[in-house]
């Protein structure tokens, strides 16, 4: 099992009050980064539990490696309040919520994702 580094401080709280906590973080880091230039943070709830969903709207003329940063700190942001206990072999997922991370340029190679 993995948690991130925010969830002991944040267990708690919803789904709705953390994907406010990203929105802030990643609002915050947006005034920092000219490659991102819109950032949208949703919420659903589900039968088989909830979501955080990040969209990122990247600058068209940023190179790839910003955008590629700019989207493994999304990532970051999304899972540093979550907990995951998965095993997909065995068809078993448990988690605090499913994160994930969208952007507006298609395909953006994994050789340009920085460390």
């Amino acid at each position: 099992m993995t948690t991130g580094t925010k969830y002991a401080e944040t267990q708690g709280l919803n789904t709705t009050e953390i994907a406010a906590l990203v929105r802030k973080e990643l609002r915050a880091w947006q005034k920092r980064t000219a490659a991102v230039k819109a950032v949208k943070v949703t919420t659903d709830y589900f039968s088989g539990g909830s979501a955080i969903r990040v969209r990122l709207t990247l600058d068209e003329g940023a190179e790839l490696s910003q955008a590629a940063n700019a989207l493994t700190y999304a990532e970051v942001a999304v899972n540093q309040y979550n907990r995951q206990d998965c095993d997909s072999q065995s068809d078993y997922f448990n988690v605090r919520y499913y994160g994930t991370v969208s952007h507006n340029l298609g395909c953006i190679p994994r050789e340009c994702y920085g460390d």
